[in-house]
């Protein structure tokens, strides 16, 4: 059975704080296999990725933040960062003291720093670590969670093979644990004042822990969302 533990914590400052800190004085009591789910803003924060509301327009944050923007450049819009569709190129003003917190970089490098630091700190060896964020999805209301990055675990557990109740062979079936896990961080890590930017998931079956970036790209080919990507508009300019 799968366990959570939120880990509420001091409040990380914009523009830049320490989250090594952080994680050194409420991250404790870590076992083998488990999987810690961090906030992308607080990744966001220690990389001083926060650009203070009024120097700079949204809009162009937005623009240049973006992969893909989705029709004209607004506040919200649709736009792809990072292989995702997520509003606003994952801009954010939510908890930001006056700035904007911008999606990190390098997550995965960022993530196996702190999968060694907690590893040695806790004294184990398979540990998961996941970047966690908040979007909506297309005719729905509300927010659920979408994996951004993750290191120490295989993300996609394949069920091709395996056979169904009737004993019909699987063919295309896989289960993406990142965003499985994810999807549960809004309710548990809150959106507002809660100050709970970790989640411990302990139990998860099937994982399978090594030390490498997760991947859960999909080639055009297999992705059945491709069609709607066509008439796909580009920013003028990008990050």
């Amino acid at each position: 059975m799968v366990e959570f533990f939120t880990i509420k914590t001091r409040v990380l400052v914009p523009p830049k704080d320490d989250l090594f800190s952080v994680l050194d004085e409420s991250v404790s009591g870590l076992t083998d296999g488990d999987i810690l789910l961090i906030a992308s803003k607080v990744l966001a924060i220690h990389q001083g990725r926060c650009i203070k509301k009024g120097e700079v327009d949204k809009l162009n944050i937005i623009q240049q933040e973006a992969d893909v923007v989705f029709g004209p450049v607004a506040d919200p819009c649709v736009t792809i960062k990072d292989r995702a569709f997520v509003p606003n190129s994952g801009v954010d003003e939510s908890n930001g003291c006056g700035y904007y917190i911008l999606w990190p970089r390098d997550v995965g490098d960022l993530l196996s720093e702190i999968h060694s630091f907690l590893c040695k700190k806790n004294r184990i060896k398979n540990l998961g670590i996941l970047s966690v964020d908040s979007r909506v999805l297309p005719m729905r209301t509300g927010t659920v969670g979408i994996s951004q990055a993750s290191f120490g675990f295989v993300p996609v557990s394949s069920c091709i093979g395996e056979k169904d109740l009737f004993g019909r062979p699987m063919r295309i079936s896989q289960v993406n644990i990142a965003d499985c896990l994810a999807g549960i961080s809004p309710l548990l890590m809150g959106e507002g004042s809660e100050s709970c930017p970790f989640i411990v998931a302990r139990g998860v079956a099937g994982v399978q822990f090594y030390l490498k970036a997760g991947d859960l790209s999909i080639s055009s080919e297999q992705d059945l969302f491709s069609q709607f990507l066509e008439n796909k508009k580009a920013p003028t300019s990008g990050a």
